[in-house]
């Protein structure tokens, strides 16, 4: 049974040469760039999955995202579920704020236990942990 023939259209052709030119992108995204390109100059998938050095399995399931949902299915990943946060952004500013203003008396700095007890006193949040609030400055500084 033959495949039918994988062809992209100029204009997606043309976006796909401008995203690996310029822009950052993930590298994943990257990736099936270059193989939607290679697909498109007719390459095999096996040949493919050796340029660019993945399964040849990837390369098919590349190929059929392509045909399901167009270009943008098959650069990027739909978002996954998963449990929702918990803090909000207006409370991770208020924390970070915190960890910025100056330390309580009887301290030289901001620990993340004195964080956490301070941002559950001031009701910026009902409880959080140490871990918590790591997290929280992790991901802003």
């Amino acid at each position: 049974m033959a495949t039918k023939k994988f062809k992209l259209s100029k204009e997606e052709r043309s976006s796909l040469k401008t995203m690996l030119k310029k822009g950052s992108h993930r590298s994943v995204e990257l990736m099936r760039a270059r193989v939607l390109l290679s697909l498109d100059l007719s390459k095999k998938k096996i040949d493919i999955s050796k340029e660019e050095s993945i399964v040849y399995a990837t390369v098919f399931n590349i190929r059929t995202r392509y045909e399901k949902g167009g270009v943008s299915n098959a650069l990027y990943d739909s978002p996954r579920p998963g449990k929702p946060a918990q803090i909000t952004a207006e409370q991770r500013a208020k924390i970070t704020a915190l960890a910025c203003s100056e330390a309580p008396k009887g301290h030289s700095k901001w620990t993340l236990r004195l964080l956490a007890d301070r941002a559950v006193e001031l009701e910026y949040v009902e409880k959080i942990s140490h871990e918590g609030v790591r997290e929280i400055l992790k991901k802003t500084f």
